[in-house]
């Protein structure tokens, strides 16, 4: 006997799992002109539910959804492609319930920890750790005594800060270190970074806490990143900090500027080369940006308050006489009272690096 029931039930497409595109479904041609999709068009329903699986109810009909492709009640859109001969109903927003749902693929410790030190470079703990209240604080430690030593011999002193000591510094501080244990040269141990990981050792061995050092070990590790990352895109940028016994540290990037970096063979006195200082200052800071080229220097100064900026403007002609002394002209001196503009900070930081290991 025959009826037309089977002309009133509405066909079913074909909807499989698109391999790569979890938001996506793959509907044949001819079963997407009975619910009369074409290329280009944007759908908007709710996802109900049939005894055969979710579908999608739009326009009063009904599109069957993969099962991995949201929730019973959810509102979903989804914009249709053509993609080999098959339209593609692919997922246009994502929303927090499925996105709880959607196992995460799992990430490595080493992945994840690279990721967090390559999202921001910051100073707080490493300014907090290298503060002289906090280094007298470790070295009332017995068993911290010998390391504070150790570590001693990387501190600058601001009554007499050399340039042999200063290069000295960064040379063995943990910049390279991982080069030159890798090349096996001698002292790759002896670093500063080296001795800070045997201080967490043994402070964690102790049961102290540990919260600050790992931070300004992961600080230091943010820098080694990134200057690797304008190393590997031929860039040179060096990122550091100095730190004293005597003030807070100062946090440096060292670089060639960009036409510089760009430019064909140019004679060693003929390049030019930026220098960006900053200091915490309390619970401000002092900002410096020096720029240097054939023996000459401008050298603009954010101080952290109007106070400050009297007294760095009262240092210039002390200033002037040492760098005079080392064969360099100060040819600009500015001082600003107040804080660095968020957008000098932007247009002279890179952009975000990507570096795989």
């Amino acid at each position: 006997m025959y009826n037309l029931d089977p002309i009133n039930q509405q066909a079913r497409p074909n909807t499989v799992y698109v391999e790569g595109l979890s938001a996506a479904a793959r509907i044949a041609p001819e079963q997407g002109r009975l619910l009369g999709l074409r290329a280009g068009q944007v759908i908007n329903g709710i996802i109900a539910q049939r005894p055969e699986g979710n579908v999608l109810l739009f326009d009063n009909k009904a599109l069957p959804l993969p099962s991995n492709m949201g929730a019973v009640g959810e509102r979903l859109g989804l914009q249709v492609l053509m993609l080999g001969g098959n339209l593609i109903a692919r997922r246009l927003t994502e929303s927090k319930a499925s996105n709880a749902q959607r196992p995460q693929m799992p990430e490595s410790p080493g992945a994840a920890r690279l990721n967090r030190l390559s999202a921001d470079i910051g100073q707080l703990q490493l300014a907090r750790f290298f503060s002289p209240n906090a280094m007298q604080t470790l070295a009332q430690q017995p068993e911290a005594r010998p390391l504070i030593q150790q570590l001693g011999q990387f501190l600058l002193s601001s009554k007499n800060l050399q340039g042999a000591d200063i290069r000295r510094l960064v040379e063995q501080s943990g910049l390279f270190s991982e080069a030159m244990v890798r090349f096996s040269q001698a002292g790759a141990a002896a670093s500063m970074k080296s001795v800070m990981i045997e201080l967490r050792r043994l402070l964690q061995g102790a049961g102290s806490d540990t919260t600050r050092l790992n931070g300004a070990i992961d600080e230091i590790e943010a820098r080694q990143i990134e200057t690797l990352g304008h190393q590997l895109q031929r860039q040179t940028q060096l990122s550091w900090l100095l730190p004293f016994n005597d003030q807070p540290p100062v946090f440096l990037q060292i670089g060639r500027d960009q036409d510089a970096e760009q430019g064909a063979e140019r004679q060693p006195s003929q390049l030019s080369w930026r220098v960006d200082l900053t200091v915490p200052w309390g619970p401000r800071q002092v900002s410096l940006n020096i720029h240097y080229a054939q023996e000459q220097v401008s050298i603009k100064v954010w101080a952290a308050s109007p106070e400050v900026a009297d007294k760095v403007v009262l240092g210039e002609a002390q200033l002037r006489r040492l760098l005079y002394r080392a064969g360099v002209e100060l040819q600009g001196f500015t001082v600003f009272p107040g804080a660095r503009p968020a957008t000098q900070i932007e247009q002279r930081s890179p952009q975000r690096l990507n570096v795989d290991v």
